[in-house]
């Protein structure tokens, strides 16, 4: 069931242009679509590690660090099911109500902010979580400012912290450039 993760990365982000390019009275259902698809992408994941198989992906068979590997163990899989679960429940009730979205970029930018998260959950290579996290950070400040002239002095500071707060990583990132062996780390929950 390696294969479906891959999936759970480029199909929120692909979800997210197809989304930025429809009618806009069309976004919110085909956002709850996608959602309720991934997570059921996210359930046989689960099922997989729940029944011990071992769960990875090397994209273009190449190992690290030439290749791209995703990789899922017990902690990364309970964390692709709350996102999973918060976010479908998040997507139905923003359908409801226009208060919660701010405007109809919020459709595709909580897809891109999915697919950051589950990079970060899925990804077995340092470099990738730093672009992961990259991803996640943008859709969220996107998604702070949406809230109107109010939430732009947030956003802001909420863009320098999480600029700020990457330093570190890149940091580590560099100084491993000189380590290719230890680009790879075990998971989250294998450290």
């Amino acid at each position: 069931m390696g294969g479906l993760l891959p999936a759970l990365v480029l199909a929120p982000l692909a979800g997210a242009v197809v989304l930025a390019l429809v009618r806009p009275r069309w976004r919110p259902w085909l956002t709850v679509t996608l959602g309720l698809g991934l997570t059921a992408m996210v359930v046989a994941v689960v099922l997989d590690v729940a029944s011990g198989a071992e769960v990875q992906y090397r994209m273009a068979g190449w190992r690290a660090p030439l290749g791209i590997e995703l990789r899922v163990d017990a902690l990364s899989a309970l964390m692709l099911a709350m996102t999973a679960v918060v976010s479908v429940l998040v997507l139905l009730y923003a359908t409801g109500t226009s208060r919660v979205r701010g405007s109809e970029a919020f459709w595709p930018l909580v897809a891109m902010l999915w697919s950051g998260l589950n990079a970060v959950y899925v990804t077995a290579h340092l470099f990738n979580a730093y672009v992961a996290l990259e991803l996640m950070g943008l859709s969220a400040v996107a998604l702070v400012v949406l809230g109107g002239r109010s939430a732009w002095r947030p956003g802001l500071r909420y863009l320098f912290v999480a600029v700020l707060g990457r330093w570190p990583t890149c940091s580590v990132w560099r100084w491993s450039m000189h380590r290719p062996a230890r680009w790879t780390w075990p998971g989250p929950g294998r450290c």
